[in-house]
């Protein structure tokens, strides 16, 4: 006795299913590898600006909390920045650049 006959559509779905499978592979593949891109990149620039903000506090012989105390944050704020902490609230972040007379950029 033969096995039952598939439908096609049968078929039609198991290749679809297939091909879902192997798109939804490289998507996120694709997705992982532009999100190490970004962390990568995330901390050479945090990097900077820790190292910019502590030359900067050094050059105007304020201590960290000076900085802090002018900028209206905790002085382990000003730490972890300095630091170069990839999580920290950008309003404080721009406090304690202008104290410091620095800018932040953002080029497209």
């Amino acid at each position: 006795m033969y096995p039952p006959r598939r439908p096609f559509w049968f078929c039609i779905c198991k290749l679809l299913a297939e091909w879902l499978t192997v798109y939804c592979f490289y998507v996120k593949y694709e997705l992982l590898l532009a999100d190490r891109l970004m962390n990568d990149l995330s901390i050479v620039w945090m990097e900077e600006l820790a190292g910019r903000v502590r030359t900067q506090r050094e050059f105007l012989g304020l201590s960290q909390r000076d900085v802090a105390r002018l900028a209206g944050c905790h002085y382990v704020f000003v730490h972890d920045l300095e630091k170069g902490k990839s999580t920290l609230r950008i309003d404080k972040v721009l406090d304690v650049l202008r104290v410091l007379g620095l800018n932040l950029e953002i080029e497209g």
